[in-house]
């Protein structure tokens, strides 16, 4: 009878909490207690199939900005153009502070642009916008950097043409351009065809990520996914090292090579 009274006193506590936090957010569904709308996320997106059209669903019933609960934690989307605008381009630095997933702090250091928070992210992104303004972001010059890396992919693959025709994965072309226009602006070398197996070879790792991680990795504690679950960890961790170290790896490389 104790246990059972104490249980309920504990349960009506975490709703009077929850209830006082939801008052205070954008609209959204009804978020239980510790485990938050995670089960109506998984429902809907099963409804729906997949995670866009179940947000969807969300955005049409309670407006373009709602409040997600991802376990104890809320997340407030906001899904019309014009006031991502307002809140992320114009008022950005208002919005430095974030909760951000364990995991993420863990494997980035708190460094970086997308896993960063605070003046570390301000700063990083006054950088970032700088940079990218200085590389012709919104001119024409990234405009015709794209299309002269558009005709040199084709001219590799009109290379291959035998007796009149070619054969192409249009998938992992397109992948290719997209891939080495970005690799050229971070270190300044394209991937050709002596060095494109370095691209597929991340590719594979960022889809294996992708594979494992979900919404439990986020929310768990490092030590719990390092202890329970040491392959997905592990498979993780590679991926990501593998994404944060290459411009660093090809850097020490080319110093190297001039030495």
């Amino acid at each position: 009878m104790i246990l059972i009274l104490s249980f309920t006193i504990i349960l009506a506590i975490l709703v009077f909490r929850q209830r006082l936090k939801v008052r205070r957010l954008p609209p959204g569904p009804t978020p239980l207690p510790v485990i938050g709308n995670i089960p109506q996320l998984v429902y809907q997106s099963w409804r729906h199939k997949g995670i866009v059209p179940a947000f969807e669903y969300f955005r049409k019933k309670y407006g373009n900005v709602f409040t997600i609960w991802l376990g104890p934690f809320p997340h407030i989307s906001i899904a019309d153009y014009e006031t991502n605008h307002e809140v992320f381009v114009k008022n950005g630095n208002h919005y430095k502070n974030r909760v951000l997933p364990p995991i993420f702090e863990h494997f980035n250091d708190g460094f970086g642009l997308l896993f960063a928070n605070g003046e570390i992210w301000a700063e990083m992104r006054r950088f970032t916008m700088l940079t990218l303004r200085n590389m012709g972001v919104g001119r024409n010059i990234m405009e015709e950097r794209v299309l002269k890396e558009i005709d040199e992919r084709c001219a590799e693959l009109n290379n291959t043409e035998v007796d009149g025709k070619i054969i192409v994965k249009h998938n992992e072309f397109f992948e290719l351009i997209t891939g080495s226009f970005i690799n050229n602006i971070l270190v300044g070398q394209r991937f050709e065809d002596h060095n494109k197996k370095e691209f597929f070879h991340i590719r594979k790792l960022i889809k294996g990520v992708n594979e494992v991680f979900t919404i439990f990795d986020m929310m768990s504690a490092v030590w719990i996914l390092k202890n329970f679950f040491p392959k997905r960890y592990a498979k993780s961790k590679t991926g990501m090292n593998a994404i944060s170290d290459y411009p660093a790896d090809y850097r020490s490389e080319s110093v190297c090579f001039i030495l």
